[in-house]
This record gives structure tokens, C-alpha cells and sequence, in this order.
């Protein structure tokens, strides 16, 4: 809208009441379809499960192919064994790419907004709670 414009349907809104409720009704829905932002915890608290697994990765249960093993059995019941099988397998054994190599193809299947929840709850599963 140009500048001209602007001022003519702000000075319209100022006096109309039914079209700046009208206004007000249509910005309210569409704040309800954005998305919310990111969780402002999750990088910190991802962070600090990474350091707590770096330190105690000698550990039983802390090798990369654990970790594999663990997500496969997150995320197996939303996609099936073959899909899991099929998303985990360019995954390093050592772990390492895991959750890069996942959540892109999570997405795909998922959409994205299903596929961060997802990737959330397994990070909190697989790795913080294990």
C-alpha cells in the first residue's frame, strides 16, 4: 500500500468502528496460524546434555550406535521401522550427524513444525533422560 493510501485508511480505521474491528479480527487470525518461535531453553539445554554426554561417553549406553538404537525407538512409532531404518542409515556411527541428518527428513514426512516437536522430544528421550 502506498504511502497516500496508508493515511487514508488509517484516518477511515480512526472513525469506522465495524472495520477496525474487522481489522483487529482478521490480524488476530492471523497471529493464530504463525508459528511460535523457538523453545529459548532448547540450546542451552541442548548444549549442556551434549557436554554432559561428551564427558561421559565411555559410559555403557553412550556410543553413537547406543544412541542410534535409542532414537530408532522414538521415532520408529510415527514412521514405521523401514522409514527409520531408512532416515537413520546415513547417520556416522559414531552419532555425530544425527540429529542433522534426521530432522530434515523428519520434515519432509512430517512437515516442519511436527518434525522440531519430534526432534525435541527424542533429543529429550535419546539423550538428556538416557
Amino acid at each position: 500500500m502506498v504511502e497516500d493510501q496508508f493515511g487514508s485508511v488509517q484516518s477511515h480505521l480512526d472513525q469506522c468502528d465495524v472495520c477496525r474491528l474487522e481489522l483487529h479480527r482478521l490480524q488476530s487470525a492471523l497471529g493464530d496460524q504463525r508459528e511460535p518461535g523457538p523453545d529459548p531453553t532448547l540450546l542451552a539445554r541442548m548444549q549442556s546434555a551434549i557436554q554432559r554426554w561428551e564427558n561421559s561417553a565411555s559410559q555403557t549406553g553412550r556410543t553413537g550406535a547406543a544412541v542410534k538404537r535409542r532414537v530408532a525407538t522414538e521415532i520408529a512409532p510415527f514412521l514405521g521401522p523401514d522409514a527409520t531404518d531408512s532416515i537413520l542409515k546415513p547417520v556416522a556411527e559414531s552419532g555425530e550427524n544425527l540429529l542433522s541428518s534426521i530432522e530434515p527428513v523428519l520434515a519432509l514426512f512430517l512437515g516442519g513444525r511436527a518434525a522440531a516437536h519430534l526432534v525435541t522430544y527424542v533429543v529429550d528421550a535419546a539423550l538428556i533422560r538416557a
